[in-house]
């Protein structure tokens, strides 16, 4: 009798630790596999970005004469490609910013108006 109850409190633990450790490394498998659909999905998302373009003295040149402005100087720099435009009208202003920044990543922005009829002097670097 000692032996058969023995028998069966050992089957009984073990089948416990069975079930339990089958639903633990179920638990891990689905958690795993949750981070790696995860990580492949930005893998994905990452692989679709447009990488910009890095600013040169003529690509720039060439974005502000396509957008119709005379750049009063353009050099380059450490952090990039400087640019200043000495006189851009208000409603040109959020144009060329948008343009510039599909293409290149702005790294400063200056804009000053001292004659208070919306003529700016514009100073950027870009990179």
């Amino acid at each position: 009798m000692r032996r058969r109850t023995l028998t069966f409190i050992s089957l009984l633990i073990g089948s416990i630790f069975l079930v339990y450790g089958t639903y633990r490394v179920s638990e891990t498998k689905e958690r795993i596999l949750r981070e790696y659909m995860r990580h492949k999905e930005f893998l994905y998302l990452i692989g679709g970005v447009e990488r910009k373009r890095r600013a040169d003295e003529a690509s720039v040149r060439n974005l502000l004469e396509d957008f119709g402005v005379e750049p009063e100087r353009i050099s380059m720099t450490d952090l990039g490609v400087e640019v200043v435009v000495k006189e851009l009208d208000w409603r040109l202003f959020p144009e060329l910013i948008k343009r510039v920044e599909e293409r290149f990543q702005i790294i400063s922005l200056e804009a000053v108006d001292n004659t208070g009829r919306g003529r700016f002097r514009v100073r950027m670097v870009v990179r």
